[in-house]
């Protein structure tokens, strides 16, 4: 699959069978619950989505109070190969489910994930409320289904994504 074909594939809305919600906190108070999806999900997401990937820890940094977790995500793909990176951290004596280097290393792959798309809107507020106030998470009512998208995309899009105009018209037959 090209990599224009699989920034597509990522882009799309997650199942809703996978979204799961759990408290959220500031500053020690309890906030509105969050939608999320868990780390094993993404993998299983990025398995079916974008076929070959891999995932490198490039730093850990310990500080007083906090893991900060360095990491690349690379999609491998027929024309290419594409990065993002990102970073997750965690308080050294975090009260939430799992450990410190775990929940650290799980925020930057699935902020790298993000990154090429793959449950982004889940990180936006306004998006991510129009997705989960919908009966059903897998057609909101804002996105065109991939069936039906327009043959032409702004540039600025194939400029996010880090492929050409040119390429994405490519993996489109468009040329």
């Amino acid at each position: 699959m090209l990599i224009a074909e699989i920034l597509l594939k990522l882009k799309q809305p997650i199942p809703s069978s996978i979204l799961r919600k759990k408290d959220s906190f500031i500053k020690g108070k309890k906030g509105k619950p969050i939608t999320y999806i868990s780390w094993f999900d993404t993998c299983n997401l990025l398995d079916e989505r974008a076929g070959l990937w891999s995932w490198h820890i490039d730093n850990v940094i310990h500080t007083e109070t906090r893991l900060i977790v360095y990491g690349t995500l690379t999609i491998i793909a027929e024309d290419k190969e594409l990065s993002m990176s990102a970073t997750g951290t965690e308080e050294l004596n975090c009260s939430t489910y799992g450990d410190p280097s775990s929940n650290a290393e799980a925020m930057a792959f699935k902020r790298a994930c993000a990154k090429f798309g793959l449950a982004r809107y889940l990180y936006d507020k306004e998006l991510r409320d129009t997705y989960t106030e919908q009966s059903t998470l897998e057609k909101p009512t804002n996105v065109v289904p991939m069936t039906t998208v327009n043959k032409t995309v702004p540039e600025s899009w194939t400029r996010d994504c880090g492929i050409s105009l040119q390429e994405w018209k490519m993996a489109k037959g468009l040329r």
